[in-house]
């Protein structure tokens, strides 16, 4: 296989500077040899080429410290509170989505239009509540004392229930997990090259909306990437199927 540069990259401080140094070594050896130089001439030129040198050091210092800067930049992007964290972009061309959570009202509510457009498309939704009935929501209830859990996830169902009813054959699978990730999830596609996620890192005494989001690719960083979507798919296949009717048993 050839590399091939555009012939702008030659055009480059760190390009030139090497041709230069290189280039001028060759000369000062043929004058040198052909007797073209003095003595004193010559030491200024290995003077120069030595400068030359180090010069082209430090370019390649700062080029490689510009790199590991913007390596870490990266790194710490991928972590943001809920305001800088564009979730409704996560789910542009979904074709499978998997949220995780203990009522997930605020996904749900804030794009319940958009959620209706995509299961129209073909799109499969699986959304995964915390049960009512389990051990893990009497504790998240007493952890979060004051919070309306019970009336956010009535709420929540009350979306799942008009989705259900605008399209009864839309594959929209809501299921009660018996204990609590965590973190909530939101994962696209993710058994696809192009799988995302978003994942809030879940603690009790920390306002949702400032809780730590940390947003991965399935392609930048395939390792974690498949940690969350496991720990998803493990507690999916324990959970129970939810009778969104209304007043069914939980």
């Amino acid at each position: 296989m050839i590399l091939r540069s555009s012939h702008r990259d030659w055009l480059t401080v760190r390009r030139i500077i090497p041709i230069s140094l290189i280039l001028g070594a060759l000369v000062t050896i043929l004058a040198d040899a052909t007797g073209l130089l003095s003595a004193d001439s010559f030491e200024r030129v290995v003077v120069l080429l030595l400068g030359l040198l180090g010069l082209d050091a430090l370019v390649e210092r700062i080029a490689l410290l510009e790199k590991i800067h913007g390596f870490l930049s990266e790194r710490r992007q991928r972590l943001n509170d809920r305001s800088t964290v564009q979730a409704t972009d996560i789910f542009a061309g979904a074709r499978d989505i998997a949220l995780s959570g203990v009522t997930l009202l605020n996904v749900l509510q804030d794009r319940e239009h958009l959620f209706q457009t995509l299961l129209a498309q073909g799109t499969r939704l699986r959304v995964l509540l915390l049960s009512p009935t389990s051990a893990a929501w009497g504790v998240w209830d007493r952890a979060t004392e004051g919070a309306p859990n019970a009336a956010h996830l009535e709420s929540a169902l009350a979306v799942l229930r008009k989705l259900r009813k605008k399209l009864p054959d839309a594959k929209l699978e809501v299921r009660y997990a018996p204990h609590l990730l965590p973190t909530c999830l939101v994962v696209v596609d993710p058994e696809l090259p192009s799988g995302r996620l978003i994942a809030e890192l879940v603690f009790t005494d920390t306002l949702p909306f400032e809780r730590p989001h940390l947003t991965l690719s399935r392609v930048e960083d395939p390792h974690w990437f498949a940690f969350f979507r496991d720990r998803l798919e493990a507690i999916w296949k324990q959970s129970q199927i939810a009778d969104l009717d209304p007043g069914a048993a939980r």
